[in-house]
């Protein structure tokens, strides 16, 4: 007799028993690095466009538990979806596909950082400037 519980019955075992958290757990840390950077960069396309994970799937046309999984790296998504993807971005699929380095994507939430901290001093400057002018 085996030492081992062979693949197929250890998952319906892990089905029947509800154990699936601990499934979960094993398929979490076997992601495809590509899909882990496909998914971001979908999140951050529609970040910086403030769109909704559910806004993104009515343009998309796609159901909106499927962006989640497309950004969480748990699915592979097809070239058809891709192409969905891109059209709801109005960007092409090629631009899509183009991951930008980390630098960029830093750079660039650094300079909207820097650019909503400038407006919020210049809105304390006005409070300042009606409170001096209170009292006088």
């Amino acid at each position: 007799m085996p030492n081992y519980i062979p693949y197929k019955v250890f998952v319906k075992y892990l089905i029947k028993s509800s154990k699936l958290d601990y499934l979960d757990y094993i398929l979490q840390m076997k992601k495809n690095p590509i899909l882990v950077k496909f998914g971001q960069r979908v999140r951050q396309l529609r970040e910086d466009k403030n769109l909704s994970q559910e806004q993104l799937a009515e343009k998309a046309d796609l159901h909106p538990t499927f962006i989640g999984k497309i950004e969480r790296a748990e699915i592979n998504p097809s070239i058809i979806t891709l192409e969905k993807i891109a059209r709801a971005f109005n960007i092409p699929l090629s631009q899509l596909l183009s991951f930008p380095e980390d630098k960029q994507i830093v750079s660039s939430k650094l300079e909207a950082l820097a650019e909503a901290l400038g407006k919020a001093l210049k809105e304390l400057q006005i409070a300042v400037d009606i409170a001096k002018d209170f009292q006088r």
